[in-house]
C-alpha cells in the first residue's frame, strides 16, 4: 500500500478487533512501525458452511510517507520498503502481491517498476529502465506519470549500482569504525553522487539572496526549503513568503521534523525568530559558541571536548535531552554556523539511533546520502564522517551500554 489511508478508507482492524466482510474475518495480529512505512500482519478466516473454517495469514506493508503531487525526498525509505516485502516473500512461492493506491498509479508504477529492474539485475546485471516502463504501460496506462517519477525510478538504479549494501549490526560497530580506509571510500563516494543529490534542486530564491547566506555552498533546496509567510497569521498560501537559510529535515521517524538552519546574523534575526514563531518550535539546538537566548534552548558545542569519547557522551546527551522537548509532532531548529557541518552530524546520529532502536540495524552511508538530499554538505568534512561511526562505536561498546538515548 502506497499512500495514508484516511479512516473511511481504512480495510483492516484496529487491536485486538475483528472485522467482519461477509462470511470473512480479519484480525490484525502484528503491527510495527519502521519509520517510512509500516508492517502489519493479518489472520483470515472464512466461514466455509456451519462446521467447516479456514484461516491463513496475510502480510501487509504500508509505506506512509510519499507526499501528494511529488516523489519522495529520499530514496533509502521506499528501497527498505521493497527489501522488507522482498524478504517477506521469500517463502510464499507463486503467491500473488496486490499493490493498490487511492489515487495516482505513477506511485505503483514507480514501486514495480524498481522490483522489476531489481530482478533484471540479478538475473542478467543489465538494466533497461525504458523498456521496462514501457511494458507496464502496455499491460495498465499511466504506470509512470511523470518526469519525476521516472528521475527517481533510475535514481534508485543508479544507488543500488553504485552504493551496494551498507547496513551493519550494532555488534560490527567498533570493527567498521576502525575501518579507515573504507570509511574514507565512502566519503569520497559522496562526490560522485553529488549530480544526484541536487538532480532535481534547485537554489534559486536562496541565490536571489545572496546576502543572507553566511556560506555560499549552503544554499537550501527549493523542495526543501523552509518557507515563511509574510503575515504569521495568514496560512492561507505560500505564494508570498520571506527567505531563510533553512530546511526542512525529515527524521528517520516520519514525525519528527528538524529545521536545520545557519547561525542568525544580525540582518537575520528577525526572520530566525519569526520561524521560530510560525512554526511552533519546542526547541533550539545550538551547536556553535555564541550568546545565549531567553528562550527554552540548548547550548551545546561538544567539539569543544579533548577526547573522541567525551565528544560522543556528550552528542548522546544531547540527542537525548533533545527528544525529551520534542512534543506533538512539532519540530525542532537545529543550528551551527553553517546550518550544515554539526548541524548534519546531530540529525545524522539522531537518526542512526532511531533506527537502531527499532531495527537494530546501523547504515552511516545511507543516513549521511539522505540528509544530503535535503539540504547541501551536510556531515561536511571526513573528520565529521569518521565521527558518526565512532561515536556509533562508542555508543554500543560493551564499556558503554548504560548509555541512555
Amino acid at each position: 500500500m502506497l499512500a495514508k489511508f484516511q479512516v473511511k478508507s481504512k480495510y483492516w482492524p484496529d487491536g485486538q478487533e475483528i472485522a467482519k466482510f461477509g462470511k470473512i474475518s480479519v484480525q490484525l495480529s502484528m503491527e510495527k512501525n519502521y519509520g517510512s512505512y509500516i508492517a502489519r500482519r493479518m489472520t483470515i478466516t472464512m466461514d466455509e458452511n456451519d462446521y467447516i473454517t479456514s484461516s491463513r495469514s496475510v502480510a501487509q506493508y504500508h509505506f506512509t510517507t510519499w507526499p501528494d503531487h511529488s516523489v519522495p525526498t529520499t530514496t533509502t525509505g521506499l528501497m527498505r520498503f521493497c527489501s522488507a516485502i522482498e524478504a517477506g516473500s521469500q517463502n510464499t512461492t507463486n503467491s500473488p502481491m496486490l499493490v493498490h493506491r487511492s489515487t495516482n498509479e505513477g506511485r505503483i508504477g514507480t514501486f514495480i517498476g524498481l522490483d522489476i529492474l531489481k530482478n533484471q539485475m540479478k538475473k542478467s546485471n543489465q538494466i533497461d529502465v525504458f523498456n521496462t516502463v514501457l511494458d507496464m504501460e502496455k499491460q495498465k496506462m499511466c504506470m509512470i506519470q511523470t518526469l519525476e517519477q521516472y528521475i527517481f525510478l533510475h535514481t534508485m538504479i543508479q544507488e543500488i549500482c553504485v552504493i551496494g549494501e551498507t547496513d551493519f549490526s550494532p555488534k560490527v560497530a567498533s570493527k567498521r569504525a576502525k575501518d579507515l580506509h573504507r570509511t574514507k571510500n565512502e566519503f569520497n563516494l559522496f562526490v560522485e553522487l553529488q549530480s544526484v543529490f541536487r538532480y532535481r534542486d534547485t537554489t534559486t530564491f536562496a541565490q536571489q539572496n545572496s546576502s543572507l547566506n553566511r556560506d555560499s555552498d549552503v544554499l537550501p533546496y527549493d523542495r526543501t526549503m523552509m518557507r515563511l509567510l509574510s503575515d504569521v497569521n495568514d496560512a492561507s498560501d505560500y505564494a508570498n513568503f520571506g527567505y531563510i537559510n533553512a530546511s526542512i529535515i525529515n527524521g528517520h521517524d516520519s514525525n519528527d521534523t528538524t529545521i536545520v538552519t545557519q547561525g542568525p546574523m544580525e540582518s537575520t534575526k528577525n526572520v530566525f525568530w519569526q520561524m521560530i514563531v510560525a512554526r511552533s518550535v519546542t526547541a533550539i539546538i545550538m551547536l556553535t559558541d555564541m550568546e545565549k537566548t531567553s528562550v527554552i534552548h540548548i547550548q551545546c558545542n561538544p567539539w569543544k571536548a579533548t577526547s573522541n569519547k567525551e565528544i560522543a557522551n556528550q552528542l548522546l546527551d544531547l540527542i537525548s535531552q533533545s527528544r525529551l522537548l520534542r512534543r506533538d509532532s512539532l519540530p525542532i531548529v537545529v543550528h551551527c554556523k553553517d546550518g550544515a557541518g554539526r548541524s548534519g552530524v546531530f540529525c545524522a546520529l539522531s537518526d542512526l539511533l532511531d533506527r537502531c532502536g527499532r531495527e537494530n540495524r546501523i547504515d552511516v552511508f545511507r543516513t549521511v546520502k539522505d540528509l544530503k538530499d535535503m539540504r547541501p554538505l551536510m556531515v561536511r568534512s571526513l573528520e565529521d564522517y569518521k565521527l558518526l561511526y565512532e561515536v556509533m562505536a562508542i555508543r554500543f561498546s560493551e564499556s558503554d551500554r548504560n548509555v541512555n538515548i
